[in-house]
């Protein structure tokens, strides 16, 4: 299964030393450019861990990608890095997942038909594949790195993942 990820989830997967976890889970990787840019614009360790995984196992998708003018209608308000996930999950199926913790662009991913998963979602994934032994430990990691998680979405995981 192919994965086309945002910013967000790979900042946070590298803030606790975790976007191996991508390449235990999928076949594929991608990103858009514009989402390599928007992460290599920030300094920090995280940083540093997404340029490794870039030259392993991350793949950049360039442009051209173009959302359907129905869609584009439904992004307007949307982030570049996020509009640009969608358009290039719509162009690379079959079996393509969305990467992405940003509400809107979620709700626009899955009105354009794709499967979305959040880091959330993803850990959720891991503990049960075997490639992790807990998920909530490393949402609270994620959130004491700065990542921004509420107390909800915690306790779904919790509840999710029998922890």
């Amino acid at each position: 299964m192919k994965v086309v990820a945002d910013a967000g989830p790979l900042i946070a997967l590298a803030k606790i030393d975790r976007l191996g976890l991508l390449a235990e889970l999928f076949d594929e990787v991608c990103l858009p450019i514009v989402v390599e840019h928007e992460i290599l614009a920030k300094a920090g360790p995280e940083t540093k861990r997404i340029e490794a995984a870039l030259g392993r196992f991350l793949r950049v998708i360039p442009p051209p990608y173009d959302l359907t003018a129905h869609l584009a209608m439904k992004a307007g308000a949307l982030g570049v890095g996020e509009r640009a996930v969608i358009a290039v999950a719509v162009m690379l199926p079959p079996a393509v997942s969305v990467l992405m913790d940003d509400r809107a662009g979620r709700a626009v991913a899955r009105q354009a038909g794709l499967a979305v998963l959040g880091l959330a979602g993803l850990l959720i994934m891991a503990r049960q594949r075997g490639a992790i032994t807990a998920a909530v430990p490393l949402m609270l990691a994620a959130r004491e790195a700065g990542y921004w998680l509420d107390d909800e979405l915690v306790a779904t995981v919790r509840r999710l993942a029998k922890e």
